[in-house]
């Protein structure tokens, strides 16, 4: 099939999905790569920053928000900074419409410098498209694979919750809303399987969102939006760079078969592979309130 007939039935599909199509062109994006924490280069011979880089789609691009500082990148760096005590260097390689079969690119370009600590957001595009949700979920393995054979920390946001975009048509909500749980399943159990930490971004405020939870577009998070998925992130982000949980963490060590359910749960859930078969379940007090 040709590059110009996919391109049409994807707009036909687009269509039929969306009550109105969304604005063209590029979307806005902040930047906020850069470095973090320099002050703490300076301090005790100088600590050597922790390169971290945010890979996936326009939730790790922070798509919608409109301040800086509000950034995903820009937030978790800064967590980092303040929680953990390490500088950090931020790259954000994700890009609009990132889905699993395009985050290869992402990888191979993070994987020509030195290691450091990986956060990837895929799935929304994916649980949207039409297509097998286990391959989605495998493909994200394999880029896992990777960054782990490459000696990089990982964790990974599983798909949020579809269900209650207001971009949608009502009648499609429904149906968007069950893919997005069932990949979010899958996402967890072989992003664990694979080595990386796991944090549940579904959450039911967003099953019908009030209207400051959104971007004008419908379909992204405004600012205190994506406020309500750094208070999920952040745990699992220095959980990864602790290498071990943070001391106001409740959990429990389980099989993965019993975790993955229990942890799709409680948003926030952070999952830790935990030997053969075990995944830890953290629940940070903070985001379980």
């Amino acid at each position: 099939m040709g590059s110009a007939v996919r391109r049409r039935l994807y707009k036909t599909y687009t269509k039929a999905i969306l009550k109105s199509p969304l604005p063209a062109g590029p979307f806005p994006h902040l930047k906020c790569d850069g470095h973090y924490g320099a002050e703490l280069c300076e301090v005790g011979g100088g600590a050597r920053p922790l390169r971290m880089v945010l890979l996936g789609d326009s939730l790790a691009l922070s798509v919608g928000c409109s301040a800086p500082g509000a950034t995903v990148g820009a937030t978790l760096a800064e967590s980092v900074v303040r929680e953990c005590r390490r500088p950090v260097r931020l790259e954000v390689h994700a890009r609009l419409g990132t889905d699993s079969r395009t985050l290869h690119a992402q990888v191979t370009t993070v994987l020509r410098g030195d290691p450091g600590l990986a956060l990837i957001s895929v799935g929304g595009n994916d649980a949207l498209a039409p297509g097998g949700l286990r391959a989605c979920a495998r493909r994200l393995a394999r880029q896992i694979a990777r960054l782990r054979a490459g000696g990089w920390q990982t964790g990974v946001g599983t798909c949020p919750q579809l269900g209650g975009l207001p971009a949608l048509r009502p009648f499609v909500r429904g149906w968007a809303g069950r893919r997005g749980h069932r990949l979010a399943r899958l996402q967890t159990v072989a992003a664990l399987r694979a080595g990386a930490h796991t944090v549940n971004l579904l959450d039911p405020r967003f099953l019908d969102p009030a209207p400051e939870l959104m971007h004008d577009d419908g379909f992204h998070p405004s600012g205190h939006g994506y406020a309500l998925y750094l208070r999920r992130l952040a745990p699992v982000v220095h959980a990864l760079v602790r290498q071990e949980p943070a001391a106001d963490t409740k959990g429990a060590c389980l099989p993965l078969q019993q975790a993955v359910p229990a942890a799709l749960r409680v948003p926030g859930a952070v999952c830790v592979p935990a030997g053969p078969g075990m995944t830890w379940i953290q629940v940070p007090e903070a985001v379980a309130a």
